[in-house]
């Protein structure tokens, strides 16, 4: 089995190119002229990249500026939306509205519908920790079903999970995401929306 080879940023800056950064963000340039046809050139790189985002050769050195001009506002663009929601998300967790006894589910799944219930069961600064717990299910039709949760019925085996609060829910791990379910309070009982799950297995 063959190994990629991940070439550093100086095997594809031409010799004698010039570098040229752009001050708001860490994009850089390297321009240059073709050797065959001299037509101006240009090498982008965003970040700690190795390999350029752009490599083009240019009719002129205007289409040239306006080029390397269009890549660098893309990349602040990119880098303000990041910014943006980063300060969103860590004001959301300082605030973090979750309490104990707040039930989150899970939805997921490629062929089939896997539907999980967390139930928190420690609030503390930022994070939410939760544990599975189990829920009522029927089914529907052939292989697929709808269930709701069984707050404090925690699955015998099931872990504590620390998670970070966010306005979306609370990340499981790198698959699955809880949100949090508001339940309905009927006759001083909370009651959940019943969740569509389907199996193939």
């Amino acid at each position: 089995m063959k190994r990629s080879v991940t070439m550093p940023r100086e095997f594809y800056i031409p010799k004698g190119a010039i570098k040229i950064s752009d001050k708001k963000s860490d994009a850089v340039a390297y321009i240059s002229s073709s050797v065959l046809s001299g037509q101006p050139c240009a090498k982008i790189f965003y970040g700690k990249q190795g390999k350029p985002i752009a490599n083009y050769r240019y009719k002129n050195e205007a289409d040239r500026a306006k080029s390397i001009t269009a890549y660098f506002a893309a990349r602040q663009e990119a880098a303000a939306r990041k910014a943006a929601y980063a300060a969103e998300r860590n004001a959301f967790a300082k605030a973090n509205p979750y309490k104990v006894g707040d039930i989150f589910r899970t939805c997921w799944g490629y062929d089939q519908t896997n539907v999980e219930w967390f139930e928190a069961i420690e609030v503390k600064g930022c994070f939410v920790t939760v544990r599975e717990i189990n829920a009522e299910s029927i089914n529907t039709g052939d292989m697929t079903g709808r269930c709701v949760p069984l707050p404090g019925e925690f699955k015998a085996k099931s872990e504590p999970k620390k998670c970070k609060a966010t306005k979306y829910g609370l990340k499981i791990d790198s698959c699955r995401t809880a949100s949090y379910q508001e339940p309905k309070n009927v006759a001083g009982v909370p009651v959940y929306t019943a969740a569509e799950w389907s199996s193939y297995g």
